[in-house]
């Protein structure tokens, strides 16, 4: 329809087809004609800026692809008066926009602010809802499951520990910091406790693994670990007979397959085996060699079956990071609130790259 493809008709930079299918004449044409006055790859690159400033899109489109939040997000949160455009509160995600206007979302204080000078009307716990996105790492056990558990066979899923009694207080929950403020804090940790099934495992554990679980609400943190292949994760994967170098330099080749499908390359090699002083490993465990497996993709049972495929049998497989989020100290079965600081630093990168590519 007309009004369906008028943005397309209007973004079409000079010399490209015209809105009757008729083929516009570039710059450099018109000035060979005209007798000159008019420097054509000048004109041909000015017009092609003010055709991409002007270009009109919706706002939740811009949004997303600038990794702000997904298109649905934005929709809400433009709903709520919670985004500004250029400045101004921009309430109608179907009111478009230029795709290079500045986008900035209320924080959490803000709107906190304005509830209070009676700025907002409406639902304020949803608002609440909508900026407050809970992000907790779990020290997983083996035998808890990360998936949807089934309850034929009794399993216990991992959301089932995020309990307050497992709750690691860290100094930045302490200060009001895990996400903005004192009372953001106390709210996370109320969402996650009461709510608990609703955060999303990001990077699955096997039931019979170990480690660092990382669990969110924050669909824009879960897409950048989980749907790119930059995010690195490190393991430390005990096991028999000893390794041997011809054993870790195919571990380590790019031949590598599982169903058919060739491997990203990994990263494999010895480390000496983890004291028991940490408290994540027992006294005991003095049996079989340990390695230390660097990947940045999550095929099922790739640690287990890859280990099978060049004749080593896995007895102990325990996650120690994802990115930059680390398991530190924290118990098994313990969890913590990520602060704020952590995930934006996570996202920064990645932000900027979407920024650059417009």
């Amino acid at each position: 329809s007309p009004a369906r493809h008028r943005g397309v008709r209007d973004s079409v930079a000079v010399g490209g087809v015209g809105a009757r299918g008729g083929r516009r004449r570039s710059p450099r044409h018109v000035d060979s004609q005209a007798g000159g006055g008019w420097d054509g790859d000048e004109a041909t690159h000015s017009a092609s800026e003010a055709s991409s400033s002007s270009l009109l899109e919706r706002p939740a489109k811009v949004m997303a692809r600038r990794g702000l939040a997904s298109r649905r997000e934005s929709e809400r949160l433009m709903q709520h008066g919670l985004v500004r455009i250029d400045g101004a509160v921009h309430t109608d995600p179907g009111r478009k926009v230029r795709s290079d206007c500045a986008i900035d979302i209320m924080t959490a204080a803000a709107a906190a602010a304005a509830d209070d000078d009676g700025t907002f009307t409406g639902d304020t716990r949803e608002r609440q809802k909508l900026l407050l996105k809970p992000t907790v790492l779990l020290h997983k056990p083996a035998g808890v499951v990360s998936t949807q558990p089934d309850r034929r066979l009794k399993q216990v899923p991992a959301w089932t520990l995020l309990k307050e009694r497992n709750f690691e207080h860290t100094s930045s929950f302490e200060q009001g910091q895990g996400s903005g403020s004192e009372s953001d804090g106390e709210l996370l940790f109320s969402r996650v406790v009461s709510e608990p099934w609703h955060m999303a495992v990001v990077g699955r554990l096997d039931k019979d693994s170990r480690g660092l679980l990382l669990m969110t609400q924050d669909g824009v943190l879960a897409r950048n670990v989980i749907g790119t292949k930059d995010v690195w994760k490190k393991y430390l994967v005990r096991c028999k007979p000893r390794p041997t170098e011809a054993q870790i330099r195919r571990l380590n080749g790019s031949n590598l397959r599982l169903d058919g499908v060739r491997l990203l390359p990994m990263r494999v090699k010895p480390t000496l085996a983890p004291s028991a002083d940490d408290g994540h490993f027992a006294d005991d465990e003095d049996q079989g060699d340990w390695l230390e497996f660097r990947l940045r993709e999550g095929k099922k049972h790739q640690i287990r079956r890859t280990c099978a495929k060049v004749g080593l049998q896995v007895l102990d497989l325990f996650r120690v990071q994802i990115g930059p989020f680390s398991l530190g100290g924290l118990a098994e079965s313990r969890w913590r609130l990520l602060a704020r600081e952590e995930v934006e630093a996570f996202l920064r990168p990645s932000k900027k790259r979407l920024q650059e590519r417009e």
